[in-house]
């Protein structure tokens, strides 16, 4: 192979071994790197930054081919991308596989992704191209940008393909399901079904869980959870579980009919036969009775009835077992169709050659570093600019969507509250920070929310023991460091900073 070949490309995500970028970004690439097509780098946006990571973003973005932002970052961040776009040069591509313009009122970030809206709408649109993961995604967000392709979603053997758990012929069957609380809505159906059927089964069926589990089935008998964790663990995870059922139900909405079939692919590696709701991509792969179980109804009665038939009939699990585990091994393996990623980076930039984005003729080589206000000793705060925009447009979405507010979606208002809170401090506003911390403290007691406001809370404890210290009030700073760590145990820094603190008591 050549070496002009190969392509140069910089990639800015959220958060390394998340699933998202993992699935999207992280594996295609490890594989097109071993073949030596392409020379990657990240910038892992986690909110945590110095003037040396703004610099080296700025050195990525001019020595790449091609620059790639996948799904969101913090939104300062989204907002400083956003003008880099016009102002940086190189061919850029927006990845995208939710539709986050359109996330349903009862998805617990819905105030999160109302702050990211418009910034995402304007990424979208200034982008070279956009690329995402399924047909019915890719028309809606067409009406941004036309210049749009499908890259589906596809197993990485690597995380995947290990030898399944052995199983107890005299065991119990094990009723399981994958997912985050971002699906609260989405299961709510369900839930009845699951408790009628453990009710009934006389503990031969276990419900086993991971990364997310009811309040109602809670301290329920034969009712397991698993944490979530990163994508690779929690590849481990779903082989060790030992499913015999897995479900998936969808609330049929846009934003879940712009899904895609992860789960069918996820649970289908392993031989799980699933039970889907008809609706998106689902209703495209399973076929009903051969790879799983369609249930066309979307109310409790019919998942009952969907479930019970499974753990019935060992014949019929083992048919789906075969065939879905088949179906995966035949057309979602990510090593037999990646050079697609390859080959429409590459594409992109022949096609780039002669606009103005790629050649790059900024005469301004130092843009960003001006654009960020790179402080000089400690007078100056990286991205004021940005940072202000992000306040402006979180204070906005608290104070014009009161309507929207239920315990389901309370997540998204902690967040807001956690970077309003994170943004004051680090601008040295304490008053305004403590204000924003102790309501994410208020709203998680009134709530009594276990997950997922444990980070938010414990954090915001933390948060304001290092105000109060800065402030020189030591008692109320040992309280809050003591209050993080009865939350969040291994909070190394908590621990670090109450134990100097003990000491000057």
């Amino acid at each position: 192979m050549n070496h002009k070949d190969k392509i140069s490309i910089f990639v800015i995500t959220g958060g390394e071994d998340q699933p998202c970028p993992t699935i999207r970004l992280l594996s295609p690439m490890k594989y097109l790197a071993r073949e030596g097509l392409v020379e990657v780098t990240y910038f892992f946006w986690d909110g945590e930054y110095t003037d040396a990571d703004f610099n080296h973003l700025e050195d990525r973005w001019n020595l790449a081919d091609i620059v790639i932002l996948q799904r969101d970052i913090s939104l300062e961040g989204m907002f400083l991308i956003r003008e880099m776009i016009d102002r940086c040069g190189k061919v850029f591509v927006y990845e995208i596989d939710d539709n986050l313009m359109e996330v349903p009122k009862t998805h617990p970030g819905v105030f999160w992704y109302l702050s990211y809206k418009e910034v995402i709408k304007s990424i979208i649109s200034k982008s070279d191209a956009i690329t995402t993961t399924t047909p019915i995604l890719a028309r809606h967000l067409k009406q941004l940008n036309p210049t749009i392709y499908v890259l589906p979603n596809l197993i990485d053997p690597e995380l995947f393909l290990k030898k399944n758990s052995k199983k107890d012929k005299c065991r119990k069957v094990v009723l399981g399901y994958i997912g985050t609380p971002t699906h609260l809505s989405d299961f709510s159906p369900v839930v009845p079904a699951i408790k009628q059927v453990l009710e009934e089964s006389d503990g031969k069926v276990i419900f086993r869980s991971i990364g997310f589990l009811p309040d109602e089935l809670r301290n329920f008998p034969n009712v397991e959870y698993l944490a979530k964790t990163d994508y690779k663990e929690y590849a481990k995870n779903l082989r060790k579980a030992s499913f015999d059922i897995g479900l998936g139900h969808l609330e049929d909405n846009l934003f879940n009919r712009c899904k895609s079939n992860i789960k069918f692919l996820e649970y289908g590696i392993y031989g799980i036969p699933g039970i889907w709701s008809n609706i998106a991509h689902y209703a495209e792969t399973v076929i009903d009775g051969e790879n799983g179980i369609l249930v066309k109804e979307h109310n409790s009665k019919a998942w009952y009835r969907a479930i019970k038939l499974l753990i019935a009939d060992d014949e019929l699990r083992k048919k789906l077992s075969l065939n879905v585990k088949k179906a995966i091994l035949d057309k979602f393996l990510l090593p037999e169709q990646v050079y697609k990623w390859y080959e429409l980076y590459k594409s992109l930039i022949e096609g780039n050659k002669n606009k103005k984005l790629y050649e790059n003729k900024s005469n301004d080589q130092n843009f960003l570093r001006k654009l960020l206000m790179i402080r000089k000793g400690e007078h100056e705060v990286p991205i004021r600019k940005y940072m202000d925009k992000a306040i402006k447009r979180y204070e906005n979405v608290l104070c014009g969507h009161e309507e929207l507010l239920s315990p389901g979606n309370l997540e998204g208002i902690l967040f807001i509250h956690y970077r309003l809170g994170s943004f004051y401090k680090r601008q040295e506003i304490f008053r305004k920070a403590e204000e924003h911390f102790k309501t994410i403290i208020y709203l998680s007691n009134k709530m009594l929310l276990i997950e997922p406001s444990r980070r938010y809370r414990g954090g915001s404890h933390f948060h304001l023991g290092c105000i109060y210290k800065e402030l020189g009030e030591k008692k109320e700073a040992k309280h809050h460091l003591e209050e993080c760590l009865k939350i969040i145990p291994d909070h190394k820094k908590a621990r670090e900073y109450l134990a100097k603190l003990l000491d000057r008591l």
